[in-house]
């Protein structure tokens, strides 16, 4: 039996929101699914991880909410996110 352990600081919850994924330079927005979310980070599911960069803007679909995060793991379609402090966002 494998022994995992948990390094979330977050208790991630299932959910399955549309979302875009923006950075600089970057003419169209990616679509992207959120397939669980917590509020340090969330899962993402895209066709196009990878040709993401490291950070990335995500924006959520129907809540008008933009978070900056670096994705910090990828398998084949799936990305793992961390959100990065507000302090820290980009200006609009």
């Amino acid at each position: 039996m494998r022994d995992v352990t948990e390094r979330r600081s977050d208790r991630r919850r299932s959910v399955f929101l549309r979302a875009q994924v923006l950075w600089p330079g970057l003419a169209d927005a990616m679509e992207c699914s959120i397939q669980d979310a917590s509020r340090s980070g969330c899962q993402i599911m895209s066709e196009d991880i990878d040709q993401m960069p490291a950070r990335i803007c995500l924006t959520f679909c129907g809540l008008g909410e933009t978070f900056e995060g670096e994705i910090i793991w990828r398998r084949g379609n799936t990305a793992g996110v961390q959100f990065l402090p507000e302090k820290s966002q980009a200006p609009a």
